[in-house]
């Protein structure tokens, strides 16, 4: 996990207020996210409830982490998701491979673009996500399928930042490819 420290005090160097190894976790699974709902440069309400509520889920389970810091920190990214974007995917690199998380990372990116494109259904969706972004499966495939059957509800934005996110952190598994070809046809 050497490497992952060394982005993480990449991550600190520029920042006044540091935050610790296990915060930085946590918001580089929560980076996907922030991604696939800032696709479109305008972050609304429904997406924003979205990760907050992820946020609290994470705060919940793990009594070390710090709500208002991992709030500020979130902020903090989306603000600057381009200038950050490098360093975020190399480390999410190194926790999908460390933690097998392939799928989850395509599932959860998934929910984000359909929230982002149906907020009233919003809440249906995330109220079912755990603290580690896995998703129930049941959730998970009626989200993939309709995703499939549905394409015009992910923009191309949104599947733009899927695949490059996809590619950066090595997580096209042949399910992953097959999901994505179905949604660019």
């Amino acid at each position: 996990m050497e490497e992952l420290q060394n982005y993480w005090e990449e991550y600190n160097f520029n920042r006044f207020n540091t935050i610790d190894l296990n915060s930085f976790e946590t918001l580089t699974l929560l980076f996907p996210i922030l991604a696939v709902v800032a696709a479109d440069h305008n972050i609304d309400g429904a997406e924003k409830e979205f990760y907050l509520e992820q946020i609290q889920k994470k705060v919940h389970k793990n009594g070390n982490l710090n709500a208002t810091l991992l709030k500020e920190e979130v902020r903090y990214i989306t603000q600057n998701l381009e200038e950050l974007s490098p360093l975020m995917l190399g480390a999410l690199k190194i926790l999908v491979e460390k933690e097998n998380l392939a799928h989850e990372l395509m599932d959860m990116m998934l929910v984000a673009a359909k929230i982002s494109y149906e907020p009233w259904q919003a809440k249906t969706l995330y109220g079912e996500a755990d603290t580690r972004l896995k998703l129930s499966k049941k959730i998970v495939d009626l989200v993939v399928e309709d995703a499939v059957n549905q394409k015009e509800r992910i923009s191309e934005e949104e599947l733009d930042v899927i695949k490059d996110i996809l590619q950066k952190t090595g997580s096209l598994t042949e399910r992953n490819q097959t999901i994505l070809d179905n949604l660019l046809n």
